[in-house]
């Protein structure tokens, strides 16, 4: 996060007032409903939950940067390998670690893949 005293600061704050409250709420209310989604699976229960997206973008330091980058690519790594391993072997269906019934309810499994 940016150091309260920086000028980056300064300027992501003069930025921020100067945006459009009603159109940020207009893109807000879009990307409640068109939002890409995803399922977290908590206390033994798989809840739906909306990719957080900030209207205004976050300004980060290149380290900042550098971490969140390598987390991106461990997830779309087990990502890829996750839908590999689904369409082909389905280890992940047969061993029991993600339930059948789960993977065909999922609105974006394609089953003829």
């Amino acid at each position: 996060m940016l150091e309260k005293s920086t000028e980056l600061h300064k300027k992501f704050w003069e930025i921020f007032d100067k945006q459009d409250r009603e159109k940020i709420n207009e893109f807000k209310m879009y990307m409640d409903r068109f939002a890409i989604n995803f399922n977290l699976y908590k206390d033994g229960n798989f809840i739906e939950q909306s990719l957080p997206f900030d209207v205004i973008p976050r300004i980060i330091s290149k380290k900042e940067f550098s971490k969140v980058e390598k987390g991106l690519q461990q997830r779309v790594t087990a990502l890829n390998l996750f839908l590999e391993d689904l369409y082909t072997d389905a280890k992940i269906v047969k061993e029991d670690i993600i339930p059948l019934e789960f993977v065909e309810r999922a609105s974006g499994y394609l089953k003829e893949f």
